[in-house]
């Protein structure tokens, strides 16, 4: 598999990962930002986890320092927004 898509769908991963543990624990109204919190950490554990397991490092082929910390960040946050809002809605019916 590519290294940008090894990158992309391991944040896709975490993003719905985090959106099912935000959506369980139900954090909501003013626990939202435990939520947010959560998922600011998973980002950043996300860059430790291609760099450190996947072993994609910047100057490899088709690789940059950008590629690991911007690629996939849209998708993390849709997957994790929508996971989370629909484990919500589906709880509090």
């Amino acid at each position: 598999m590519d290294k940008k898509a090894i990158i992309h769908w391991t944040r896709v991963l975490l993003g719905l990962i985090t959106g099912l543990i935000c959506g369980f624990f139900k954090f909501q109204l003013e626990s939202a930002g435990k939520g947010i919190l959560l998922g600011s950490m998973t980002y950043v554990i996300s860059y430790y986890l291609i760099v450190y397991v996947f072993k994609i490092k910047p100057g490899q082929p088709n690789v940059t320092m950008r590629n690991i910390f911007i690629d996939g960040a849209g998708s993390f946050v849709a997957v994790w927004l929508y996971v989370w809002i629909f484990i919500l809605n589906i709880l509090l019916l």
